[in-house]
């Protein structure tokens, strides 16, 4: 496995259909079938060519991450895991301070959880955090004990609550924080 910027629209498209399997499987439990089917539209009504440039090259204030894993071969990579690190003011949530970065997304293809990918794509996304961004943070559902209790395993301490809201649904949440 191997934890890198994606390298296509494809690897982008890739990455948001396996944040849409991960929300079904992990969240299905939380938000609504119609919240979830609006997610779905939202993640795959995209023009993956243009986000791909926002995520890559050296002029972009957030970052995208694919962890892949390939057939040993060298034959084709799969994408199995999925991050986001924003530090852009405007697209950071509000709870992200001036001095801090955040992961807004870190989802893994279900059949690859427990694996260490989730793990390696953390790493990843901290050693990306820019100089001056002295805390990586981050928002889960409240009633997510799995993934409360990946981060928390990651190294990252509660700090606040809040609320999530999705398509209209309102869920308690946790603030997160990690020193970088």
């Amino acid at each position: 496995m191997n934890v890198r910027e994606p390298k296509s629209a494809a690897e982008v498209r890739a990455g948001r259909e396996l944040t849409v399997r991960a929300w079904a499987e992990g969240y299905g439990d939380l938000l609504s079938p119609d919240a979830l089917s609006t997610i779905e539209e939202v993640m795959l009504d995209q023009n993956f060519e243009q986000e791909h440039a926002e995520f890559t090259g050296s002029e972009v204030d957030n970052r995208a991450l694919v962890a892949v894993a390939d057939d040993g071969a060298g034959g084709p990579t799969t994408v199995v895991g999925w991050a986001t690190l924003l530090w852009d003011d405007e697209w950071t949530g509000e709870f992200v301070g001036d001095d801090e970065a955040e992961l807004r997304a870190c989802y893994v293809d279900p059949e690859y959880q427990d694996a260490g990918v989730g793990a390696a794509l953390v790493e990843a996304v901290l050693s990306r955090v820019p100089a001056g961004r002295d805390r990586l943070v981050l928002e889960a559902f409240e009633a997510h004990d799995e993934s409360r209790a990946f981060y928390e395993a990651q190294g990252f301490e509660p700090r606040a609550t809040g609320e999530i809201v999705v398509v209209g649904e309102s869920n308690p949440s946790v603030v997160y924080e990690r020193e970088c």
